[in-house]
């Protein structure tokens, strides 16, 4: 039975990973991957966590705002309220791959065809594959985005318009007060740095079920994110070094 967020709020431990996983399904045992701990009006909450690409950074609203499954998933303005293909070449589609069905919900069109372009069109069976492949997906049409409005801005008004143009500010402090900002795609960025870490986790845990085979993956992944930003954005796994994410 679902945790009620409006009368029930787990206590959250000193220096909490707001994605860990044991710690969301505490407000909610259906949370996923890109749900998180969102602490509003001092409050923790289970927010919806899909990418607001306008902001840069993953959406506040509380799980399955607005939609029949409250409480976890997406918010109703990041496909929460789907309910999947209708007629039957649709139906048709979902059993050809599981990103028409599951995963249509969090990625976007050009998300989709990248997430396809990645997987070869195949069918993937092994959830944790599905995981590490949607992250990935969204992670690369992070980098590439930012880093082409930077190059866009820097060739036509120059170097500080195009630092100005990535600049995503957010509020500091338990009350809001302060704001800062964070340069999108670079080191600073808040959203990337989450997204690394999870994408680490999942690699890591793929790694173990596979016997320590995992380098291979890590490896293809990290040349990715290389090509798709400006310096070296990298995961880790294991007992190889951490991240690092060099700004170029």
């Amino acid at each position: 039975m679902a945790i009620d967020a409006k009368t029930i709020r787990p206590t959250l431990p000193e220096g909490y990973d707001p994605y860990d996983m044991t710690i969301k399904v505490q407000f909610n045992p259906k949370a996923d991957a890109m749900n998180f701990i969102h602490i509003a009006r001092k409050l923790p909450l289970l927010a919806c966590g899909a990418a607001a690409k306008s902001k840069g950074v993953p959406c506040t609203m509380s799980a399955g705002f607005g939609t029949s499954h409250k409480g976890y998933g997406r918010c109703k303005f990041h496909g929460g309220c789907s309910t999947g293909p209708k007629t039957a070449e649709g139906k048709a589609n979902v059993g050809r791959t599981r990103i028409h069905g599951l995963y249509a919900q969090v990625l976007s069109p050009q998300e989709q065809t990248i997430f396809e372009s990645l997987n070869n069109g195949e069918r993937k069976v092994a959830d944790l594959e599905l995981e590490i492949a949607m992250l990935k997906t969204k992670i690369l049409v992070y980098l590439e985005s930012w880093r082409n409005k930077y190059s866009d801005k820097l060739a036509s008004r120059g170097e500080a318009a195009a630092e100005n143009a990535t600049k995503v500010y957010f509020s500091q402090g338990l009350d809001g007060s302060s704001r800062n900002y964070y340069h999108a795609g670079t080191i600073e960025d808040n959203a990337l740095d989450r997204a690394l870490n999870t994408l680490g986790r999942l690699v890591e845990k793929h790694d173990r079920l596979n016997g320590g085979n995992g380098g291979d993956l890590t490896d293809k992944i990290n040349q990715e994110l290389r090509s798709a930003s400006f310096g070296q954005v990298s995961v880790a796994w294991g007992k190889r070094p951490a991240q690092t994410r060099e700004d170029g």
